[in-house]
């Protein structure tokens, strides 16, 4: 018989029972939904720009969650109906904190939490332009793709609570490898994935039909959809006939998940419990057969799986060589960006300084004057390379990643290998997925160099006689200042992007020794533990097999 909260305590005593730790998340979102007052998460989740906080504004009748040309949702945001709108964050350290509603970007935007400085964990907006879907949260996400490593595991650990997540992913890059394989990491995590393609109104109708074409089947392989299903594509535009798009993305998708909360509320735990079972199994397994065998083939067995060429030292020399690979050369690519501007921002400047001979005042006033004028104009100058450096930057990301990728599935392919090989069983470790990362361009600071002591001999100088010479002055200087806080900048952007990539490396790195270590737990086990791996691996195939039997289609159709 199925009962979610037997299934649930057998398979939580599994997990601890045998130390299998990387199975906690996934329990504890299931816990959560068996509370018949939680609300049901659907998340926004999407590469950075692919319009997910535009998106939700628009859900909310309402533009409070910030946007802009650079990354900027610090947090994550949590929006649900309530009688009238309010906002609270909650710390770090757990401590909730009603703040006024019209402050609530003060901690969501980076630019006003830099690396989340405040200690913020959340923030939970509630409104009464959600009333129409009862039961429900809409949770905004630090976008990914981004280069600051900063709220990240808060970020991983919520991701299990997902029940239906909606993918936003825009027409100017549509089905990158980065949204497959979030995709493909939400498959075993949400019962329902819903692709909203965002920003069409770049695009004709006969486009956008061309890029629905195009992504239908990928998305079909990667959410392991039956051959006969279409994946639930839902188009979407802010600026071109958004009503008609938002009624058709609440009648679509989001009214039927509220008015079937109950039966959705199921089929989410439902296949969460599923792929806990069977990951529990796997690792249970390998156990077995090593419980099963004498002490010094039990030994034997260990060396061949955890082998040298899946040794922890090898795995980080890979990848602090992977990592210096690409920060090695970074900072002259962040140069080449912003180097290059360094003319016409002398210009900007130059041109400007001809209100000079406006100002008025001794040669001291006019020199903090100038100071001022100088670091307010260069700061402006620079803060708008922004996008350009942050486009070097989330490259350099990406390739780091990439490379991390690689050198994780590598780990994996000859994990399993070994096992196959020593056990005879086929084994899967749950991927490593690279964490959120989130940033905005680095504080801009100016340091001008040349015009230390003129102010203290303003009485010796008349304005009048020295005003044609000390405008000559301040525009010689010109491009000095432009270029050395160019650099300034530019090695601000190298600094931010090691350390995000170092982080990623970390991440990767920590990953491996987690892996590593529950394995060699698994393989170390005496004789003794044969008979109770035997009988969890059978309460975790019987609860598989009681939900497989019990288990019902999400109510909304996958078709489009």
């Amino acid at each position: 018989m199925h009962n979610p909260e037997r299934h649930l305590a057998a398979l939580s005593g599994i997990v601890q029972r045998h130390a299998l730790t990387t199975l906690e998340p996934r329990l504890a979102a299931c816990r959560e939904l068996l509370a018949s007052d939680a609300p049901l998460d659907i998340a926004v989740l999407g590469q950075f720009k692919s319009g997910k906080s535009s998106l939700l504004n628009a859900l909310l009748a309402d533009d409070i969650l910030p946007v802009g040309v650079l990354p900027v949702t610090a947090v994550i945001t949590r929006l649900r109906p309530g009688p009238q709108p309010a906002a609270s964050i909650t710390r770090l350290d757990g401590a909730h904190i009603d703040i006024p509603l019209h402050t609530a970007a003060d901690y969501i935007a980076e630019s006003a939490n830099p690396e989340n400085a405040k200690g913020v964990s959340a923030v939970d907006i509630s409104t009464p332009n959600l009333a129409d879907l009862p039961g429900i949260r809409l949770v905004d996400t630090p976008g990914l793709g981004s280069i600051h490593a900063h709220n990240t595991q808060s970020t991983l650990d919520w991701l299990p609570s997902v029940a239906l997540a909606l993918v936003a992913i825009s027409v100017e890059r549509p089905l990158s490898e980065e949204d497959l394989r979030l995709i493909r990491t939400l498959q075993p995590i949400a019962s329902r994935v819903v692709v909203v393609l965002t920003k069409t109104d770049l695009l004709t109708e006969a486009q956008v039909r061309q890029v629905r074409d195009f992504i239908a089947p990928r998305l079909r392989n990667a959410l392991a959809l039956p051959p006969h299903a279409t994946p639930q594509i839902i188009e979407f535009s802010t600026r071109r006939d958004p009503q008609r798009h938002l009624a058709n993305l609440r009648q679509a998708v989001l009214a039927p998940f509220a008015a079937n909360a109950s039966a959705e509320r199921a089929a989410a735990l439902n296949h969460k419990l599923l792929h806990i079972a069977g990951a529990a199994r796997e690792y249970l397994e390998i156990a077995l057969k090593a419980a099963e065998k004498a002490g010094h083939d039990r030994q034997a067995l260990l060396h061949a799986v955890l082998d040298d060429s899946i040794a922890e030292p090898v795995i980080s020399r890979e990848l602090s060589q992977a990592a210096s690979s690409v920060i090695g050369p970074s900072r002259a690519e962040f140069e080449g960006a912003l180097l290059t501007h360094g003319d016409e921002i002398q210009r900007h400047l130059i041109a400007s300084l001809a209100e000079m001979k406006s100002w008025r005042g001794h040669l001291g006033v006019q020199t903090q004057r100038y100071q001022s004028f100088m670091q307010e104009r260069v700061t402006a100058e620079l803060a708008a390379l922004a996008p350009q450096a942050g486009a070097v930057a989330r490259r350099l990301l990406a390739e780091a990643e990439r490379r991390f990728r690689r050198i994780a599935e590598a780990f994996r392919d000859r994990l399993s290998r070994n096992v196959s090989q020593s056990l005879g069983i086929s084994f899967s470790p749950i991927a490593w997925e690279p964490s959120p990362a989130q940033t905005v361009a680095p504080p801009v600071t100016v340091d001008l160099a040349f015009m230390s002591h003129w102010d203290l001999f303003w009485w010796l100088l008349p304005m009048p006689l020295i005003g044609g010479l000390f405008r000559s002055h301040c525009r010689s200087k010109v491009p000095w200042e432009v270029w050395i806080n160019l650099r300034r900048y530019a090695g601000a952007w190298y600094e931010a992007a090691a350390g995000a990539i170092e982080s990623q490396r970390d991440h990767a790195a920590a990953w491996i020794r987690s892996e590593r270590a529950t394995l060699h737990a698994l393989l170390t086990g005496s004789a003794d533990a044969a008979a109770p791996l035997r009988a969890s691996i059978a309460t975790a195939q019987e609860c598989a097999e009681a939900i497989e039997q019990m288990s019902q289609a999400p109510p909304a159709s996958h078709s489009t």
